[in-house]
């Protein structure tokens, strides 16, 4: 459960409407999008690096106007898993009141953290890979002579 604090001085109150300001229907879904993302990457636990999108809107029902001052309470419950798609029952209340409800279909995505491994180093190199300005390695396989094509030189 959360709750969303809902104020006149939101930007979206200057053009919905002009003398009568209200909350968007499609900003009650986002925050309960929002809510149910927390949920999930929360049962996800910190190790796992995941996104969660939208992905569908089903059966949404706005019952009641949402104006500011109101506080917005959110709650949302995981329903059915399916390979990567989550299921959520997602309502919205104000003193008690149903003011929006929608299953929500959400996607997550687990996003692979590799580490970056340094680049391969010739374990003749004493200096660890660190050269001197104007020197150039190759692989100890492809060294060509003093003077080849393709051999940097000094100077």
């Amino acid at each position: 459960m959360a709750f969303k604090n809902v104020t006149v001085s939101e930007d979206y109150f200057q053009g919905h409407f002009p003398g009568t300001p209200l909350m968007p229907a499609v900003l009650m879904i986002e925050a309960l999008t929002q809510v149910a993302a927390a949920l999930i990457l929360d049962h996800a636990g910190p190790s796992q690096a995941a996104r969660v999108s939208l992905r569908g809107v089903n059966a949404a029902k706005f019952r009641r106007n949402v104006f500011p001052g109101d506080r917005l309470n959110l709650e949302v419950t995981l329903g059915r898993t399916r390979s990567r798609l989550v299921k959520v029952h997602a309502q919205a209340s104000v003193d008690g009141q149903l003011v929006a409800e929608a299953e929500l279909l959400l996607a997550v995505e687990l996003r692979v953290v590799v580490a970056i491994q340094p680049a391969w180093r010739d374990p003749r190199d004493r200096d660890n890979g660190e050269r001197k300005r104007g020197q150039h390695s190759m692989m100890s396989n492809d060294r060509a002579p003093a003077g080849a094509p393709g051999r940097c030189s000094p100077g």
